[in-house]
């Protein structure tokens, strides 16, 4: 079927993702190169992982040989075996495919299960108040509690035993695990993975591990003034989400204190605490604990308010 070519799966892009290109000459790929850089790709086709090599002795070998300072061995290898003129087809794949590089990837894979759920799978054992509002595609697991005023708009997961309270609402998100969605927050294309708690808060577009906890009043910036494409720092360079709407990177065991803005893009690192008041603009490592330190000014009053009437401010509440 092969004709003794070695084959490698070839994958279309749209946007640059960081991985293995293919460069292609003549139907044949000639190199394959890691993580290039964006506008420095060979081709438009990344490779997505599955091989075939009608003797796998020869690829065994080239590894053995192959040396890079880099976390590109493999490739280092199978380049090798093409300066040799050893054939490798590519077969091309145009199916879905979605893979996990970055934390924000996450978003694109919640999405593609949330498009899976058809209709409305509701555990028999949920709790839900007739005064709160169900649309769309959902899927509601055991031990669910949904109180008065809630409103879920699919597609939606929530996870087992988590509490969506008063005034709350949750869209285009999935929820894990024994989380509180609590009074009067929004949540809204986001993964929240298991024990997040959240009192009236703001979350999109953003990605929270495992036991993290937000005060009241948080809010997750998640666009930029200029609403252009928001980029991230991965060790010490800029990575293009190519996205324009992207939240905060959680890990997990992280506490948030009140009134924290969290502007688009941040990262905080498992373990870390932020004191309430702060607006974090810059990523956190993991187990810190971010304060602001301020300076409070304390003078006599001199103003007697007892001296004054509400009278004429009454008059004016309609």
């Amino acid at each position: 079927m092969t004709n003794g070519f070695s084959m490698i799966v070839g994958y279309e892009t749209k946007n640059y993702f960081p991985g293995g290109y293919l460069e292609l000459k003549n139907g044949f790929i000639t190199n394959i190169i890691e993580k290039p850089g964006e506008g420095n790709a060979p081709s438009d086709y990344v490779n997505i992982v599955f091989h075939y090599f009608p003797k796998a002795g020869i690829l065994q070998e080239a590894l053995k040989r192959a040396k890079s300072v880099n976390d590109d061995v493999y490739e280092v290898a199978l380049a090798s075996l093409m300066k040799k003129l050893l054939k490798f087809k590519m077969l091309k794949y145009s199916g879905e495919w979605k893979s996990i590089k970055y934390p924000w990837h996450i978003l694109d894979v919640m999405n593609f299960y949330l498009e899976q759920i058809k209709g409305q799978k509701i555990s028999k054992s949920v709790q839900i108040s007739g005064k709160s509002t169900i649309k769309g595609n959902v899927i509601i697991e055991d031990g669910v509690k949904i109180f008065e005023g809630a409103v879920i708009n699919g597609p939606v997961y929530l996870g087992k035993n988590t509490i969506v309270a008063n005034n709350a609402l949750v869209r285009d998100s999935i929820i894990g695990e024994g989380c509180v969605i609590g009074y009067a927050t929004e949540v809204a294309r986001s993964y929240l993975k298991s024990n997040v708690w959240l009192h009236k808060d703001y979350v999109g577009d953003s990605v929270f591990e495992d036991n993290v906890s937000l005060g009241s009043n948080v809010i997750t910036s998640n666009l930029r003034l200029d609403e252009q494409d928001i980029f991230i720092d991965i060790k010490g360079t800029k990575v293009n989400t190519n996205r324009n709407k992207l939240g905060v990177l959680i890990g997990s065991n992280v506490r948030i204190g009140s009134g924290v803005l969290l502007m688009p893009g941040v990262k905080i690192g498992s373990g870390s605490f932020v004191g309430p008041g702060v607006i974090l603009e810059s990523d956190v490592e993991e187990n810190k604990f971010i304060r602001i330190k301020q300076q409070i000014k304390v003078s006599k009053n001199k103003f007697d308010i007892t001296k004054t009437s509400r009278d004429q401010f009454s008059k004016k509440i309609k």
